[in-house]
């Protein structure tokens, strides 16, 4: 089978897991890739699929939509796998006798955001309402991205579980008794991870342990990043992954207080490297069964401090891999498969 991957903003997680997907089917299918880059949120890794197009800028929709007619037709494309809501919104208005059957992978449907005005989170609902009968299978990162596909109509959604490979990471720098506790969270300073919750907690934490580090690896919007500067947290600003993955594996706990989420690459890191995660309950980590989410910034700072005291040895990145590749293996494929189902194949 031939997929096309359609990605919009090809950079953060979304590329991350886009990387995976292509390593855990590569024998079975053919992956190609057109994508418009951003390259503030550049991860300096590859994805493996072969390049075949760039897409414009979304403000020209109607070119969108010819570059992937063209695209597909010049690929012989038997699938448009699209990621995220602009490429999957751009994959499934054309016209659909020109374009092959679409796989859906919201990474977070839009509407789930807590930024915007109910209203407008209404009319993003309504808008993948309307094209759930164009959406031949919906990919989801997490459970709650399968549920909300079935409330939107669509008839086919399979959970493709998120995956991580992490290579070779240098193993954490023995810590003395009695040295400071280091936190650290990572990802873009932005509306979605919740800077303010973040402070919140922080603040706690500080107030019971004044010497404790804490690291934002990644950076964004001035404003929350001088508010975070303002606590004593470093932020480091964007940076390579195989960079991110070695600050991280250096630190103690990981804190994560995004107020929505597909299945954030990040966690999966931090366990990979088996740091003791903490993170906000929303209702994607509810149903991917984390345990001990935190309802509110009190409630993280406390379980942040007791996460630090677990110590033991941490988990193996290879063996936390190979758990996880077949199983995403079976599912992304079953996806592909159901498409050939309703094409009659």
């Amino acid at each position: 089978m031939r997929v096309l991957h359609v990605v919009e903003a090809h950079g953060g997680g979304v590329v991350s897991a886009l990387r995976e997907y292509v390593s855990s089917t590569s024998d079975e299918v053919e992956h190609l890739l057109v994508s418009r880059d951003r390259e503030a949120h550049d991860t300096g890794e590859g994805v493996g699929a072969t390049p075949v197009g760039e897409l414009p800028s979304v403000a020209k929709p109607v070119e969108v939509v010819r570059r992937l007619r063209t695209a597909s037709r010049r690929t012989k494309a038997d699938v448009l796998h699209a990621h995220s809501s602009f490429a999957g919104l751009f994959a499934r208005i054309g016209p659909a006798a020109e374009l092959p059957p679409v796989v859906y992978t919201p990474h977070c449907y839009a509407f789930e955001r807590t930024d915007i005005a109910r209203p407008v989170r209404r009319a993003l609902w309504s808008v993948e309402k309307r094209l759930a009968p164009r959406t031949a299978v919906v990919a989801g990162v997490s459970p709650r991205e399968v549920e909300l596909a079935h409330r939107l109509g669509v008839q086919r959604a399979v959970h493709v579980p998120q995956v991580v490979s992490l290579g070779q990471v240098a193993p954490a720098e023995p810590r003395e008794p009695g040295s400071p506790t280091h936190y650290v969270t990572a990802g873009r300073v932005s509306a979605q991870k919740d800077p303010g919750f973040f402070c919140r907690a922080v603040a706690d934490i500080l107030a019971a342990e004044p010497d404790a580090r804490v690291t934002w690896l990644g950076g964004g919007e001035s404003a929350d990043e001088a508010a975070l500067t303002r606590l004593g947290v470093e932020i480091t600003g964007w940076l390579p992954r195989h960079e991110l993955i070695a600050r991280m594996a250096q630190a103690d706990v990981y804190l994560h207080t995004a107020a929505w989420e597909g299945s954030p690459m990040t966690i999966l890191e931090a366990q990979a490297l088996g740091l003791p995660v903490v993170a906000r309950r929303i209702p994607a980590l509810v149903s991917l069964g984390l345990k001990g989410l935190a309802g509110t910034p009190a409630d993280m700072a406390v379980a942040a401090r007791v996460a630090r005291g677990r110590g033991g040895p941490r988990a193996s990145a290879s063996s936390v891999e190979a758990e996880g590749r077949a199983t995403q293996r079976h599912a992304l494929l079953s996806a592909y498969a159901l498409v050939e189902q309703r094409v009659g194949r």
